[in-house]
């Protein structure tokens, strides 16, 4: 089967799918769940560095290069305000953020189960955990990719130091980070197509084709997003305040549409190959 032949049957999958209809129902949970994942991930990192400089200073200015300028601001007030909570009631928020948090997980979920044509068998509490799994993962993975951003330079800077590298050691590490950080999403996108259906895990796998078109997908529709919003959106003059609501919203539905995109393609494409085997057998 050609690569034509494999998009064309795919794109039948999504629109009989209704992946936009599924994408919006992700979005909504997403948006529930992204600000206590932000609690967690900001609380935790906390605990070791400086939140503020760390997150706000150095992550979002990362973010804002692809995402719109309202997301960023509306991110940078949530990570803000959690440093002026007091360590009690913070650690009892922390293990509510991650109970909402794993709800946007759970939905995703039931994407992927239907991406996949499978019927959701396993009871609500072990859906629950592994939605917490899951998010527990994503997370570290995460927060992984802050710490690489945030303090990857200055390592790289002491290293070279320390070992007579020179400057040329730097310059090398400030290029090779953003690979790093592509491998770290694509992680996080291998291991939510590998985990989350409920179906044989089989071999692990690092690149599938509707992984990398997923990825691809969300980086092409986050930069639109941001230039039509910094050039062409007057969302503030139609919505006022909830503007910003709903820019975000917007982002996470197109997230949510690459992420069901994406496991359309993988769906068919491991049926395609489970076929040619059958066949050859």
């Amino acid at each position: 089967m050609s690569w034509q032949r494999l998009v064309r049957i795919a794109q039948h999958r999504v629109i009989d799918a209704d992946v936009p209809a599924r994408a919006a129902q992700m979005s909504f949970y997403f948006f529930l769940s992204v600000f206590p994942a932000l609690l967690i991930l900001t609380a935790t990192l906390d605990l070791f560095f400086d939140a503020q400089w760390l997150v706000r200073d150095t992550v979002l200015e990362r973010l804002a290069l692809v995402a719109p300028a309202a997301i960023v601001q509306a991110l940078a007030r949530v990570m803000d305000n959690v440093g002026s909570v007091p360590g009690a009631p913070l650690t009892s928020g922390i293990l509510i953020a991650l109970w909402a948090a794993s709800s946007g997980m759970v939905a995703t979920i039931r994407g992927l189960n239907r991406a996949y044509a499978i019927e959701e068998e396993r009871p609500w509490w072990r859906r629950r955990l592994v939605g917490l799994a899951l998010t527990l993962v994503l997370m570290t993975l995460t927060m992984l990719a802050m710490l690489l951003i945030a303090h990857g330079v200055p390592l790289a800077g002491a290293l070279a130091q320390h070992l007579g590298f020179g400057p040329t050691f730097v310059l090398i590490w400030q290029i090779a980070q953003w690979p790093a950080i592509f491998c770290f999403v694509l992680l996080a996108f291998s291991v939510l197509y590998h985990f989350a259906p409920h179906r044989p895990h089989g071999r692990w796998q690092w690149v599938r084709p509707g992984t990398l078109l997923a990825i691809a997908l969300w980086l092409v529709a986050s930069l639109g997003l941001k230039f039509y919003v910094a050039n062409f959106g007057a969302y503030n003059v139609t919505y006022g305040s909830l503007g910003t609501v709903i820019v975000v919203q917007l982002w996470f539905f197109f997230t949510s549409v690459a992420i069901l995109v994406g496991a359309e393609i993988n769906a068919e494409f491991e049926s395609t190959m489970t076929h040619f085997a059958t066949k050859r057998q």
